[in-house]
């Protein structure tokens, strides 16, 4: 236990000075007068225990009081912090054609899971997040505060952006950005995509050699089966003029195009099995620890000294009216 303010601690001497005075004023105190006292029965025995008592459980409340003052508090998490020197930046497209069916429920929601997973194994790692269909904007930026980017992520979901599309090249440049000047020894896009570019300001390529200049590595997984999938649009697919389905398949030249011109990987997530090993190959891959240091975190137990403070006061005024009440002489 700490204490957030530990000379708070010198007022415990009111603890005894409290016992003094009461038991000087109980000596000198006037006697109630009774018109038949005779009739009394005789608490010379045990008058003296139930002051005793008394001056003991409010002494120790007093006591309890200025200990809560002083602010308590216990440790609540106590793990080795490992500066792992690592600044993510987690694209992760919205596009129409993650709707595809061929993961459950679909590709999005696939990812979504992953990519909590990931995020939550990464606790010592700053980690934002770009989202992106025809349209790219910063869902987070860069946090250590992965409780708050894993809400985020799980309300993810397709409405975010209205603009139709995939513009890979203007996410990959939105979240270099970010990471253009963040701190510690690697800094690192996971592309999360179906990999179907059609749109966008930049071209993937140029944002991959933008990236590859911030010495920014891409990390690309292509989220999708190698047949492809139809995509679902109120209660049907999506048709061509002619009527037939688009199938969206992932187009895995262009992703390994990104990864490989800025050094980092190419991962081909074909069903959940292989997305949830490729994030946890790049978890593996991107590790630079520096200096370790001990963090404890602390929670206020102030509380609890209240709660057993007034639990004494209860207990003791209970008492004094019932099996250690003291009849006036």
């Amino acid at each position: 236990m700490v204490w957030q303010h530990p000379a708070a601690l010198a007022a415990l001497a009111l603890a005894p000075l409290y016992w003094a005075a009461d038991a000087y004023l109980s000596r000198y105190a006037p006697a109630a007068r009774h018109g038949n006292a005779d009739a009394l029965p005789d608490a010379s025995s045990s008058g003296g225990a139930p002051g005793l008592f008394r001056r003991l459980m409010r002494s120790a409340a007093v006591a309890l009081i200025v200990m809560a003052l002083a602010q308590p508090k216990l440790p609540a998490d106590d793990r080795l912090n490992v500066g792992a020197g690592v600044s993510i930046c987690l694209a992760l497209d919205l596009s129409r054609s993650m709707r595809a069916e061929d993961f459950r429920p679909n590709r999005l929601e696939a990812a979504k899971t992953t990519l909590r997973r990931f995020v939550k194994a990464r606790p010592d790692d700053r980690i934002g997040m770009v989202a992106f269909s025809g349209d790219a904007f910063l869902q987070s930026p860069l946090t250590l505060d992965h409780t708050a980017l894993d809400r985020l992520i799980e309300r993810t979901d397709f409405n975010l952006v209205d603009a139709n599309g995939t513009a890979i090249g203007d996410a990959l440049i939105k979240a270099a950005a970010r990471l253009k000047d963040a701190p510690g020894k690697s800094r690192v896009i996971v592309l999360v995509t179906d990999g179907e570019n059609n749109v966008g300001r930049v071209a993937p390529e140029s944002a991959a050699e933008a990236a590859a200049e911030m010495d920014i590595r891409i990390f690309a997984v292509g989220v999708g089966s190698a047949e492809g999938a139809p995509i679902p649009l109120r209660g049907g697919f999506v048709r061509r003029a002619d009527g037939s389905r688009i199938i969206t398949r992932v187009d895995e030249m262009l992703l390994r195009r990104i990864a490989d011109s800025t050094g980092g990987r190419y991962f081909n997530a074909a069903d959940q099995r292989a997305l949830d090993s490729a994030m946890r190959e790049i978890n593996r891959l991107e590790k630079a620890p520096t200096a370790a240091a001990r963090l404890t975190t602390y929670e206020s137990a102030a509380h609890w000294f209240y709660l057993a403070a007034f639990l004494l006061l209860a207990v003791e005024s209970a008492l004094v009216r019932t099996f250690l009440r003291v009849l006036p002489e």
